[in-house]
Order: C-alpha cells, then sequence, then structure tokens
C-alpha cells in the first residue's frame, strides 16, 4: 500500500491516532485482498518488511499468518534514512528522523485451512 507524496500533505493536518486508525483500516483491506488472491492463484506470497509493520499486519490478519523466513530475501527492501523520511511523510504526513526500523525480516502469507 505505496502512498503518494501528496498524502503526506494531506496528513499534515491530521491526528497521529486518526492516522493510524485510517491506516489500520487499510491493512485490514489490503491483506483482505492478498488473502483471496493467493487462494485463487494458489502462489506464495513472500515479503520483505521490517519489525513493527509485521506485527500491524499479524495483528490485522485473518485466516493467515506470516512465518519468517531463515534467510532474508530482498536485501534492497530495507530503506535507507533518505528513503525512510521520505516513506513517513508520505504515509503520516510527518518526517520521522529517528526512528529508521532496523529489524527488517522476510515472510512468507501462510493460508490458514
Amino acid at each position: 500500500m505505496p502512498f503518494s507524496f501528496s498524502n503526506g500533505l494531506i496528513n499534515k493536518d491530521k491526528s497521529y491516532k486518526v492516522i493510524k486508525q485510517e491506516y489500520d483500516r487499510k491493512v485490514k483491506e489490503d491483506l483482505t485482498k492478498i488473502a483471496k488472491w493467493q487462494v485463487t492463484t494458489k502462489a506464495r506470497l513472500v515479503t520483505t518488511t521490517h519489525f513493527h509493520l509485521y506485527t500491524i499486519w499479524q495483528k490485522n490478519s485473518a485466516g493467515y499468518q506470516l512465518k519468517r523466513f531463515e534467510d532474508y530475501i530482498d536485501p534492497y527492501a530495507k530503506m535507507n534514512l533518505i528513503q525512510w523520511m521520505i516513506a513517513s511523510f508520505c504515509t503520516t504526513g510527518r518526517i520521522k528522523y529517528d526512528k529508521n526500523p532496523k529489524g527488517w525480516e522476510s515472510y512468507e502469507w501462510i493460508t490458514l485451512r
């Protein structure tokens, strides 16, 4: 669920609580779409993300779980500080200098039966 720079301009006047509620709702919608896609295509779905986003996904998941890979699959997914500052602004309307995630891991989406 990538956001554009203009999304940051829209969100800069909203409270962080409102932004988080909207984000959680969008995550649930996206995770539902992912689950349906994975069931219909029977494809393996792998993602590389930071631990905080993993916990949000795991909390909002229904019908599937994320299993961590031992091997780090996508070394290009980890953002440097400038990329993180841009991504944080596009998501929340605030620039985060000090919260660049360190713990990036690769996960596979596992459908629960």
